[in-house]
């Protein structure tokens, strides 16, 4: 089949990262939860520059926006105490080192109906001392952002690593907050072929055998804390120990459908020897579980003429069509983001092109990263930013 470089993929980026600020910030943003206040900072730095909208989420539940709003949300579980290297350099370097205590989101929503009494919310504040208090796990989440529209979008993901990364540590004005991403966290890519067209069935495999069969080379490209990480387990965890590249396709070519694609490559792992302590199936390099959750609705819709097809599901129930890609580490930085996504997508256009022998040949004797880029068409700047992230790794 012919090369299709032009095939456009609609994507979503998931920046996850910790936030702190001191006193001096909660003063000026009016003591409001740090969703909403990350928010308006981003709004004043990167929308209304940009012309676009960042607004704060306050539901767990979440959807990559169509009306080009980026937005910020809550996301438990990313600050670790142990490694709080950055928020101990940010406390030495505060003007108001014993009062960068702010209180934790749901604290925060009841304090702004205290009636603007901001006494009782600084005591509020002083009462909490912890580490993990004081600093905030948040997530921007784009909106249904355009392949082809990269130049654009790629605009608003560095005017947001200037305001949280490059601003605070060289601009003595804005001192008081700080951003950072510790290993807990991670930048997911969701990747479909329009909002309401998901990825087939033998893009899927073929992606699914690439991305496994180059498992090892993949993990040169992340730091040693991603690799055996719990939110983005290995695509093996099916497979005996001591699998072959051969009998790991095999499994791949095997599947009927996508549901069982997604057990073999996103298994509930409470039963498996070597679970990494997290059984969602979401938490793999590649989840399915989105397109699963489509899939479930038009079967469970007991021939409800609202939902009958993929489509349906989301329109009326705001399912999302897309594979995640989960394995990269966090950042907050325009560059990794820009190319990562152009590499995801070089893997999907070869996978939605190429034929099963095509991948078969393709994954054949001694595998290196470099065979990967070339097999996919992967842009040569983008090689050479991989080569110069690999030997900052120590991973070359």
């Amino acid at each position: 089949m012919a090369p299709d470089h032009d095939l456009d993929l609609t994507i979503g980026i998931e920046l996850e990262f910790v936030f702190a600020a001191d006193r001096s910030f909660w003063e000026i943003e009016g003591y409001e939860s740090p969703i909403t206040c990350v928010s308006r900072l981003l709004q004043q730095r990167v929308g209304d520059p940009l012309g676009v909208v960042f607004r704060p989420n306050n539901t767990k539940h979440f959807s990559h926006d169509t009306n080009n709003t980026w937005t910020v949300h809550a996301e438990g579980g990313l600050a670790d105490e142990s490694d709080n290297s950055h928020f101990e350099a940010f406390k030495a370097r505060s003007a108001t080192l014993k009062e960068i205590v702010a209180p934790e989101t749901s604290q925060l929503q009841h304090w702004n109906n205290l009636a603007g009494d901001s006494s009782l919310k600084i005591q509020a504040m002083e009462s909490i001392t912890t580490l993990t208090n004081m600093m905030h796990e948040l997530e921007i989440v784009s909106p249904i952002l355009h392949l082809s529209h990269l130049t654009t979008w790629l605009r608003v993901l560095q005017k947001i690593e200037e305001t949280l990364l490059t601003l605070p540590l060289s601009n003595p004005l804005t001192t008081n907050y700080t951003a950072w991403t510790p290993p807990k966290t991670g930048m997911h890519i969701h990747i479909a072929l329009s909002q309401y067209s998901h990825l087939s069935f033998h893009t899927l495999q073929n992606l699914l055998a690439i991305w496994g069969c180059f498992e090892k080379q993949l993990n040169r490209l992340q730091p040693v804390h991603r690799h055996e990480n719990v939110y983005c387990k290995s695509l093996w965890l099916f497979f005996a120990k001591g699998a072959s590249y051969a009998q790991f396709c095999r499994m791949i070519y095997a599947a009927r459908d996508i549901p069982q694609l997604s057990i073999f490559v996103n298994p509930w792992t409470d039963n498996l020897i070597d679970s990494g302590g997290c059984e969602d199936p979401r938490y793999t390099r590649i989840n399915l579980q989105a397109l699963i959750k489509a899939i479930d609705m038009v079967e469970d819709s007991d021939g409800d003429e609202e939902i009958e097809t993929a489509h349906d599901a989301v329109v009326y129930n705001g399912a999302k069509l897309t594979v995640e890609f989960r394995e990269h580490a966090g950042t907050l930085k325009a560059a990794d983001v820009r190319w990562w996504v152009l590499f995801v997508a070089a893997v999907v256009r070869f996978a939605e092109r190429c034929d099963r022998q095509g991948v078969c040949w393709g994954v054949q004797g001694e595998l290196d990263i470099e065979d990967l880029w070339e097999m996919v068409g992967f842009e040569e700047e983008g090689r050479r930013f991989y080569r110069g992230r690999m030997e900052r790794l120590g991973m070359a």
